[in-house]
């Protein structure tokens, strides 16, 4: 027999679900309540009080410690997931990227120093006159044949070998390069080469073990933050009808992100080239996300930025984003751009 698919029974079971169906979905519409504009504009200071607490290497430890619970109890009350990055602060990872330059560093200065010690006068300047040098805004690059490239900074350089580059700076980094090769060889014949060699090893030595010092101190630091994060966070109770809350639809500060701490500490600053005809082009990444774009010295905020499994994304009011490959070599920052169709980097842009 036919089944009555109209039978009272049927319709009161088709009416119960949808009953059901309904009250779910206004549940999860209540749990997901979008803050208003005050509400977001404080979950927004939050966001940013805790970046700045876990950014900026100039606060004390009192400072940041008030920033990072008034950010944690915030966040809390307003029903917004735990913030407090599990990857590590950006001011350790900064730390840490300067310790390894840093390493770097010293382990070029004393293989320079192990090439040159130890050999006659006619062996050291056999090296010197075979050595490429290429000297850069902040680096001064040495290729001895057989070697490594080596890498030290321009002020390192100019104050261990008492290197006055004004003599070839007019004439560009190649009559830099030769002044050096110069300087170079006068110290071989006075025989202060070695010496010279030897404060720069010593002088990278102590530098290095300061960046080790800071690590290790940046690394409690976070331990202590970390821990105060939570405890605040434990203790605080989230405002009735907050639970489950996002930010409103026309905010462009990343709230509904996973993460809004994905910032690459080496791109923070102001990174700039200058054309032949002194105009500066590039951008300016802060720490708290934001961004500033230079076109011919013309500056232009508003945007935001972030950095996605290795990829640059710079986002402008209209939420529209633009996603770039980056890279740094000798000290400059370089994106990938859309040229004619075809990839290619930037122009090379000078950290200020």
């Amino acid at each position: 027999m036919r089944k009555n698919v109209n039978s009272p029974a049927s319709v009161f079971l088709a009416g119960f679900f949808l009953l059901l169906v309904f009250v779910f979905k206004s549940q999860l519409a209540w749990s997901q309540k979008v803050l208003n504009q005050q509400e977001t504009k404080i979950v927004e200071d939050a966001y940013a009080e805790l970046q700045e607490a876990i950014s900026n290497p100039d606060l004390s430890e009192n400072e940041r410690t008030r920033l990072v619970e008034h950010s944690a109890r915030t966040l809390k009350e307003y029903g917004q997931p735990a913030a407090f990055p599990e990857d590590g602060m950006p001011l350790k990872k900064m730390m840490e990227y300067n310790y390894q330059q840093g390493r770097k560093e010293f382990e070029d200065a004393n293989d320079l120093r192990q090439a040159l010690s130890n050999k006659l006068l006619d062996q050291q300047l056999k090296i010197i006159n075979t050595m490429q040098i290429e000297v850069t805004e902040e680096q001064v690059k040495l290729l001895i044949p057989g070697s490594q490239p080596l890498e030290l900074s321009k002020d390192l350089v100019n104050t261990v070998f008492d290197w006055n580059i004004a003599e070839g700076f007019n004439s560009g980094k190649a009559g830099d390069a030769k002044s050096l090769a110069n300087r170079f060889k006068q110290m071989a014949e006075t025989k202060q080469l070695i010496k010279k060699l030897e404060s720069l090893y010593n002088s990278q030595q102590m530098s290095m073990n300061n960046l080790h010092h800071d690590l290790i101190q940046v690394e409690q630091l976070e331990t202590r933050l970390r821990k105060k994060y939570e405890i605040t966070e434990a203790s605080t109770f989230t405002l009735k009808g907050m639970e489950g809350t996002t930010a409103t639809e026309n905010s462009n500060t990343g709230l509904a992100k996973s993460n809004p701490y994905l910032l690459d500490p080496q791109l923070i600053g102001t990174w700039l080239h200058t054309d032949n005809n002194k105009k500066q082009s590039g951008w300016q990444f802060n720490t708290d996300g934001t961004a500033v774009q230079y076109i011919r010295s013309e500056q232009i905020p508003g945007w935001t930025w972030e950095v996605r499994s290795g990829m640059l994304y710079i986002i402008g009011g209209n939420n529209k984003s633009e996603d770039y490959n980056y890279k740094f070599e000798n000290g400059n920052l370089y994106m990938e751009v859309t040229l004619l169709g075809k990839n290619v980097w930037s122009a090379p842009m000078k950290k200020q």
